[in-house]
């Protein structure tokens, strides 16, 4: 923004390149326009979606325990009438949180596509003595920028695989053995529910770890991009606007600040969260196996 606030560039595709993603290719600063109210547009609804998938992931380890509470101590006709209810509470939740993680995706890949395509333009676009260091300096920015984005790209793409991986686990590993020794023995007898819960805690572990660690990355991200990347994008707009040299260095120096200042708030975040993720593993180990254990003193 600060750079194309010198002078504006009509952009040049090579010969036979075909437009996919750039509207306006008569104006750089058109196009970075159009690139910002994008990005603006992406963090603000990926926002609304990432809430929803920290909600469902927050609800499974509860529909978890209530299967296991129920195979634990419930008599067989409240096992046959609930324990199906929470199957599928446990199985929306999981499906939910898959689901709403892709349109987030969907939109981070849109935008790098949108800025590889004007680098690839960029790059394209002849150069004169008159705005040849600028052109040098706009691919170089635009370059970066691209190659930051496609790692924002690649942290979605692990939201959503972690979500899948969740879903997966979910369904195969807990769901479908519940309803398996339902359909065969039913619970009968303490036997049959001391085995099954044998088998289902450690996947129930590793679920719990696989939703909240989901919960943590995002949680995460959203701290950050709430008072970051948002309000960032829509603070600097005004930059297209400076008029002189001045201006410009300032402007620099405080994008510059911005981005060290919140660097180092990510760090410290981060570690944080890693270290409240790993002090939770015991007490999941320990809350999980008490199941077992009562099951066996029953």
């Amino acid at each position: 923004m600060v750079l194309a606030s010198r002078a504006d560039q009509i952009l040049q595709p090579a010969a036979g390149y075909q437009i996919q993603h750039i509207q306006n290719l008569q104006s750089l600063r058109s196009t970075l326009t159009q690139i910002r109210l994008a990005m603006q547009n992406a963090f603000q609804t990926a926002r609304d979606d990432h809430f929803r998938a920290q909600n469902s992931m927050q609800q499974i380890p509860e529909h978890i325990k209530a299967g296991l509470l129920l195979i634990q101590t419930a008599p067989k006709d409240l096992i046959s009438k609930l324990l199906p209810y929470t199957m599928r509470n446990v199985e929306r939740a999981a499906d939910e949180g898959s689901l709403v993680t892709k349109p987030a995706l969907q939109r981070f890949v849109s935008i790098g596509l949108l800025l590889e395509e004007l680098v690839t333009v960029l790059n394209s676009t002849s150069s004169t003595l008159a705005n040849q260091d600028y052109l040098i300096e706009a691919k170089s920015y635009a370059a970066d920028i691209s190659e930051q984005w496609n790692l924002l790209v690649d942290l979605f793409r692990k939201f959503s695989h972690r979500a899948d991986i969740t879903q997966t686990l979910i369904k195969n590993s807990f769901i479908e053995p519940i309803n398996e020794a339902q359909r065969t023995n039913g619970f009968n007898n303490l036997s049959d529910r001391t085995s099954e819960l044998s088998k289902l805690i450690p996947v129930s572990i590793l679920i719990d770890q696989s939703s909240d660690l989901l919960d943590m990355m995002i949680g995460t991200y959203t701290v950050v991009s709430n008072d970051h990347m948002v309000n960032q994008i829509d603070a600097h707009k005004s930059a297209l606007d400076i008029k002189d040299e001045q201006g410009r260095g300032k402007k620099q120096r405080e994008l510059w600040q911005s981005i060290l200042q919140q660097s180092i708030k990510v760090a410290r975040l981060a570690q944080e969260r890693q270290n409240g993720f790993a002090a939770t593993s015991l007490e999941r180990n320990t809350e999980y196996g008490a199941y077992a254990r009562v099951a066996m003193a029953t």
